[in-house]
């Protein structure tokens, strides 16, 4: 359950009163922007596993878990942000959604590689780089975005954004439970077919 639990909300305050605070004359975020800085993310991420991958670790199956977790929430991301571009209503708030969902992910990653830093090989390193990460992603999706304007239906969109790397978080873990379960149940019924 690496991606269930939320960062504090001092840090959601500050991107959701930075974007509000915002002078409304700024241009439009673009949206391959939006897609660069979270292409930039996904890889910095899926960079940081492929030497626990490859090498061997402590507890493999912690690791993989990890490995797991982290690719299928980067996945459900992606398909959000295509879904949301390609809405008009929602493509003007992908910017900052984004932002709460890379804030989540990186967050969620620091705690669990703090609490368990032999699931990863260099953990106390990319503990650093992922704070960097996180930082540098809200704060250039921050700088690139349109003000937020509080109105009645972009509010519902606002706290839904708050929320999305929970809910992305929750799916996530939910697919991997499923995967796990279909594995495991494939598993028994080859060892009971086939006698090695």
């Amino acid at each position: 359950m690496i991606f269930v639990k939320s960062p504090p909300w001092a840090f959601k305050l500050v991107i959701l009163i930075g974007n509000i605070i915002k002078k409304s004359s700024e241009q439009e975020s673009s949206r391959q922007f939006t897609v660069k800085v979270f292409l930039f993310a996904s890889l910095y991420t899926i960079t940081s596993i492929i030497p626990s991958l490859i090498c061997a670790v402590r507890n493999r199956k912690l690791t993989t878990e990890y490995t797991q977790l982290t690719l299928l929430i980067l996945s459900n991301i992606y398909m959000l942000l295509c879904t949301g571009l390609h809405d008009a209503t929602a493509a003007k708030h992908m910017p900052v959604t984004l932002q709460f969902i890379l804030l989540h992910v990186f967050y969620s990653q620091n705690v669990f590689i703090g609490g368990k830093p032999y699931v990863i090989h260099f953990s106390s390193i990319y503990r650093h780089i992922n704070t960097a990460m996180a930082v540098v992603s809200v704060a250039s999706l921050g700088l690139r975005s349109k003000a937020v304007e509080l109105e009645k239906h972009d509010a519902v969109l606002i706290i839904t954004a708050m929320f999305a790397g929970e809910i992305l978080g929750c799916l996530s873990y939910t697919q991997y439970v499923l995967i796990k379960l279909i594995s495991e149940l494939y598993e028994s019924l080859m060892e009971s077919i086939f006698v090695f």
